[in-house]
């Protein structure tokens, strides 16, 4: 999210209760193709990718506070970085989204968790 009221926020934050119940890759590929902006679609989500509703509604409640002061620090870095149009992401310093495809996003990932296991 790049400010408090963005469009992105309800998204970002159920990333990252997806995040708590290790299922943010289902997440984030249901909420690429999402038609709906609210947290209900977004509830929904997690339910499909297989976070039953108590673990949601406990994570949800738990993990709001340290979920929304990580956001609000992803926003302010990304104001620092000067990145006004999500998404962009950073994976280890490496820009993804321009210079390289969203597409290769999880070849990234796998190298450098790779390189980092291998200390190359």
């Amino acid at each position: 999210p790049v400010d408090l009221f963005n469009a992105t926020n309800p998204a970002a934050f159920y990333g990252r209760i997806a995040h708590m119940a290790k299922k943010f890759w289902p997440y984030r590929n249901k909420a690429l193709s999402a038609t709906q902006s609210t947290d209900k679609a977004y509830s929904e989500m997690l339910l499909a990718v297989g976070i039953d509703k108590k673990r949601m509604r406990e994570l949800t409640r738990r993990g709001a506070r340290r979920a929304y002061r990580d956001l609000d620090a992803d926003g302010l870095l990304s104001k620092k970085m000067k990145e006004d149009k999500p998404p962009v992401l950073y994976v280890n310093g490496v820009r993804v989204g321009y210079e390289i495809p969203m597409e290769s996003l999880e070849e990234l990932v796998k190298y450098e968790i790779f390189i980092s296991e291998n200390e190359l």
